[in-house]
């Protein structure tokens, strides 16, 4: 869903991104500052998206917040 969600932002112009997800490991793999060493595609993409944004924050929210 985060990187479906990016390429819809990117595609339409957006240049900031908030991303909260109920996910603990997926926000701790994202916010990692070398994604070239990650051995998941899908995090070495979401890394490429992120580049294209001014702004980008992740951040965790519990299910029961949500």
């Amino acid at each position: 869903g985060i990187l479906n969600g990016l390429t819809l932002l990117i595609d339409r112009g957006y240049n900031r991104v908030l991303i909260q997800t109920d996910n603990l490991e997926k926000v701790q793999v994202i916010q990692e500052k070398i994604a070239n060493e990650s051995n998941s595609a899908l995090v070495r993409r979401i890394h490429h998206l992120l580049r294209h944004f001014n702004h980008w924050q992740i951040g965790h929210i519990s299910r029961e917040d949500n």
